[in-house]
């Protein structure tokens, strides 16, 4: 993406296209905690909160990310220890890793959390990043212009930081706009400071219902603005997040998968008791089990909201899962995925791609030759290279993910019946045990239309074919992707695949599928085809005999008809069953009005994107139950909402 011109001025950044610092030469830290820490009254609030609370600041620029490092620095210093801060912040123009960098060697006494800060921060494509900083500390990063941006954003802000480059500089940020934003998305007993003590702008936040007062400002600047919400907004921006009953922060969650263990994950380290169900002897034993799972995304050019949504999962994985895993080239690779322009329609959507003009850590478009070089083998083709991305062995995610103290797993549980009463949910097996919690969460895949029957799920057949290693074809250094994919070896086996089978009503792992795979090899990569032997493979398959040598897996994928996951709480369908409401969209009349399952959240129908969007959908989850701002934008969130299809018409059965 475009940046903004930034030069050095006496070591310090300074934006050409705004003429403005982007902190006080004289005392850029000491005027942070002046402007922002101190008259939002932080260090008594914070001291103040109590346990498992979590505190929002918004923030209008980011910029070199100061006020985030001071107010980590505070929260370190004086917030109890099983709190959580969440920093909301937009940036149009995010510096990259070396600009931040060197502007935080301003301030060694930051250099632990800058350090902090930087191990996640990658070149980040516009829209909404959910960052990791620590067990405490979330970042919430709006890339775009925040005009764009906060009317997309979903949160209850306690303390606002209206930063950014002055109103003289950059006019088109301090509008009545985003006054009002500011105003919808405030907490009842929401505060804000800001730098700035001009007139119009003390003029309109007062406009928009804040008490706005000059107070003394820092050092040479005589006065500032500082402030707090008059009255709250009626229809606050969280009005749907559904109230779970009582304050016990327990949940059950079935299915042990990508999707169930990534929700766990969420929950647990917000501090919640997660009890994880799974019906097979152990984790990742239907389609989370493959051998190596590609961090793989087609990205569509136009980037509507399901685009944008599989861009943000892609880069929210690649930054978690290294800290979970490590690229240690056994349980996960940062190798680089290439995907081939394998025809003309391919090569034209990957040019309008490279056209958007995103981070080339990111994605960058390669011809022939630079692809054969990363690749290590000959390529006929250029395409599209993701340096970030590589193949993950989901079923070490999983375990990965469920090793947090505040995770139980039970495996082999056969769940016979879903009871809700007052205090939740009961869960109970056939083995005869049963839980119980204040919150349930479906993340079972297609098995949770057992309980749910109107979800619009259905099943795909996916079948993966395992070849062993060649001497030729241990140069293969990335994964390569068209219709279908080739991972470099793992443990002497190359992961190839994947089948698309709709109608199949089986998980038999089929000669069909091998020969399908290895056509759509020989269709992506002639040569390493013929270095995986596939021709001989493909006579011996033919030929019906023994498949010795030969692995392969196929499990169930659960999709919806637009290929979007189901995501967030579950209505209660049959409550809105009538005539009038027959084939219209649940979500017309709003998602306040729909009637609930308290307490009934789904994670579901991830299909062939598992890695892609399970890991961010616990993360949405845990936003829904902890009233936190939400890691997608509105357009986003309800792209994936359960309740997004229309009510289908019900057969009418005739009496007696």
């Amino acid at each position: 993406m475009s940046r903004s011109p930034l030069e050095w001025h006496d070591g310090q950044p300074y934006s050409s296209q705004y003429g403005d610092v982007y902190f006080s030469r004289n005392s850029g830290l000491e005027e942070t905690r002046h402007v922002f820490l101190q008259h939002n009254q932080l260090a008594e609030r914070w001291s103040q909160l109590a346990s498992d609370a979590h505190f929002v600041i918004g923030e209008t620029g980011f910029g070199t990310g100061l006020n985030l490092l001071a107010a980590w620095q505070l929260w370190r210093q004086v917030a109890p220890t099983d709190a959580h801060l969440h920093f909301v912040s937009g940036e149009a123009w995010p510096l990259s890793l070396a600009e931040l960098q060197q502007a935080h060697a301003a301030w060694p006494e930051l250099a632990e959390l800058a350090a902090a800060l930087h191990a996640v921060w990658h070149d980040l494509a516009p829209g909404f990043h959910r960052l990791h900083l620590d067990a405490r500390v979330s970042l919430t990063l709006l890339i775009g212009d925040i005009n764009q941006t906060l009317p997309e954003l979903e949160a209850q802000v306690d303390a606002w930081f209206l930063d950014g480059f002055s109103p003289a500089r950059n006019p088109e940020m301090w509008n009545p706009a985003l006054y009002a934003q500011l105003a919808r998305l405030a907490a009842p007993a929401c505060t804000l400071a800001t730098f700035t003590s001009a007139g119009h702008v003390r003029r309109g936040l007062q406009e928009a219902g804040f008490e706005v007062a000059r107070v003394p400002g820092h050092g040479r600047k005589r006065e500032m603005l500082a402030g707090r919400l008059l009255q709250p907004t009626l229809l606050h921006a969280l009005q749907h997040y559904r109230p779970v009953s009582g304050t016990l922060r327990e949940a059950i969650v079935l299915g042990g998968g990508m999707a169930g263990c990534a929700a766990a994950w969420s929950l647990a380290r917000r501090g919640w008791r997660v009890t994880l169900l799974e019906r097979h002897p152990g984790l990742a034993q239907e389609a989370s089990g493959n051998a190596a799972g590609v961090l793989y995304a087609r990205l569509a050019p136009k980037m509507g909201p399901l685009a944008q949504l599989i861009l943000a999962g892609l880069q929210y994985s690649q930054r978690s899962m290294g800290p979970l895993l490590g690229w240690d080239g056994e349980r996960a690779s940062r190798c680089g995925v290439l995907q081939l322009a394998f025809d003309a329609d391919e090569a034209e959507r990957i040019q309008q791609l490279a056209a958007l003009d995103l981070p080339t850590s990111l994605l960058q478009p390669v011809d022939a030759a630079t692809a054969s070089t990363l690749a290590g083998v000959s390529m006929a083709q250029g395409g599209l290279f993701f340096p970030q991305a590589g193949w993950v062995h989901p079923p070490a995610l999983c375990q990965a993910l469920t090793t947090h103290p505040l995770i139980s797993v039970h495996c082999s549980q056969s769940i016979t019946q879903l009871q809700q009463h007052e205090q939740g949910w009961q869960v109970h097996s056939a083995s005869g045990e049963q839980w119980q919690a204040p919150v349930l969460v479906l993340a079972n895949a297609h098995h949770a239309r057992q309980w749910q029957p109107r979800l619009p799920i259905r099943t795909l057949k996916g079948q993966v074919s395992y070849l062993p290693a060649t001497v030729t074809s241990q140069s293969l250094r990335t994964v390569v992707c068209a219709e279908g994919y080739v991972a470099p070896a793992r443990q002497g086996l190359h992961a190839l695949g994947a089948t698309f089978e709709p109608h199949a009503n089986d998980t038999e792992v089929t000669h069909a599928g091998h020969l399908d795979n290895l056509h759509t090899l020989r269709q992506l990569h002639p040569g390493l085809h013929a270095a995986l032997d596939g021709p001989d493979w493909q006579a011996r398959l033919e030929g019906g005999q023994s498949l010795a040598g030969l692995g392969g897996r196929a499990a169930f994928r659960a999709v919806c008809p637009d290929y979007s996951p189901l995501i967030g709480p579950l209505a209660d369908l049959d409550a809105v069953i009538t005539p009038r409401r027959l084939g219209q969209p649940l979500l017309q009349p709003g998602e306040a009005a729909l009637p609930s399952l308290p307490g009934l959240f789904a994670t579901l129908a991830h299909g062939t994107r598992g890695l892609i969007t399970a890991p961010l959908a616990g993360e949405v989850l845990a936003a829904y139950l902890n009233h936190e701002p939400s890691p997608l934008p509105r357009a986003q969130r309800l792209t994936v909402h359960p309740a997004r299809f229309p009510i289908p018409p019900q057969p009418i059965r005739k009496k007696g």
